[in-house]
């Protein structure tokens, strides 16, 4: 994950840390994920809402 247009990540967000979070998480979700519960279209479309909004509800999801 790279940023490509300045200002896209929040300030104080580490890039590479995001990153490594980030694909770890998803590379690890072929070990819990199961076919018998939710399709993989809500797995990724889950998956998008979290990364690009947050899991808070405010919009200021900074944490201290």
């Amino acid at each position: 994950m790279r940023s490509t247009t300045p200002g896209q990540l929040r300030p104080g967000v580490d890039e590479r840390l995001a990153r490594m979070l980030i694909l770890g998480s998803l590379n690890w979700s072929t070990e819990w994920w199961q076919p018998r519960g939710e399709s993989v279209d809500t797995l990724v479309q889950n998956a998008k809402r979290m990364l690009n909004g947050g899991f808070l509800k405010e919009v200021d999801n900074e944490v201290d």
